[in-house]
């Protein structure tokens, strides 16, 4: 009874599997791309002011704390820093 009770309700709502699909794949490419507007945004100032992208480490996740295992600093490059900051 539930169960026939919850497919009228969502045929009520019109709401298909591709719609469900549809819009949950929109609300992919949206987070996507708030995530791509900090890099492409670093990737045009570092052009502009003529910065190079590429440091000595240039791989890997991002971190908020740069040190390695002896506690030194370590500069991970120019981007990264921008992406940190």
């Amino acid at each position: 009874m539930v169960r026939a009770t919850c497919f009228l309700a969502s045929m009520a709502k019109n709401t298909t599997v591709s719609t469900v699909l549809d819009s949950g794949r929109s609300q992919q490419i949206e987070e996507n791309r708030q995530r791509l507007r900090p890099i492409v945004s670093t990737v045009i100032f570092c052009g502009r002011q003529n910065i190079p992208l590429r440091g000595h480490r240039d791989d890997g996740t991002l971190s908020t704390v740069n040190e390695n295992e002896a506690g030194s600093v370590v500069n991970e490059g120019n981007f990264r820093a921008l992406l940190q900051f």
